[in-house]
């Protein structure tokens, strides 16, 4: 639960908030992948009766190295956005949202084809409609955003 705590705050907080929880993270996330591969590999090599218990304490182990794994990765992500100016800021938002105007496009067309073939069920029928109708009112919302991604003093408390 620490860990967690540190990777969401380390993301959002200052850079030597972030670089501590970068390198207690990287040090946790080391320390069980060891783990998790010695675990694996000792339930190999260690064919007898007794073996797969191994593998299942390799479990949750494993999921420990995923989930510091991932808050790591992402420290770094967040670290290499604070570090961009505001003008990079904007170009990345906006980049960001017209890409995900397009998916949603293409996330529309897909299930209005899908809609259309005669083989579709009345009650998937029913479901695509819904989606289709949240996909429009989303997109229809989006551009919205767009006027405050644009403007630089959205950006105004982000670290310098």
């Amino acid at each position: 639960m620490a860990a967690i705590a540190l990777g969401v705050l380390g993301m959002h907080w200052k850079v030597g908030f972030r670089s501590i929880a970068r390198v207690v993270l990287g040090i946790l996330f080391g320390l069980s992948l060891i783990a998790t591969l010695a675990l694996v590999v000792g339930s190999i090599v260690l064919s007898a009766k007794g073996a797969g218990a191994l593998f299942l304490l390799a479990l949750p182990v494993a999921v420990v190295a995923w989930l510091t794994g991932s808050l790591f990765f992402a420290i770094g992500k967040a670290e290499r956005y604070f570090d961009l100016s505001v003008d990079g800021k904007i170009g990345q938002n906006l980049a960001s949202l017209d890409q995900t105007l397009a998916d949603l496009r293409a996330r529309i067309a897909a299930k209005t084809a899908e809609r259309e073939r005669f083989w579709t069920s009345a009650k998937r029928r029913e479901q695509l409609d819904r989606e289709i109708r949240n996909a429009h009112e989303q997109l229809a919302r989006l551009p919205q955003l767009r006027e405050a991604l644009a403007r630089p003093a959205t950006y105004a408390k982000d670290e310098p």
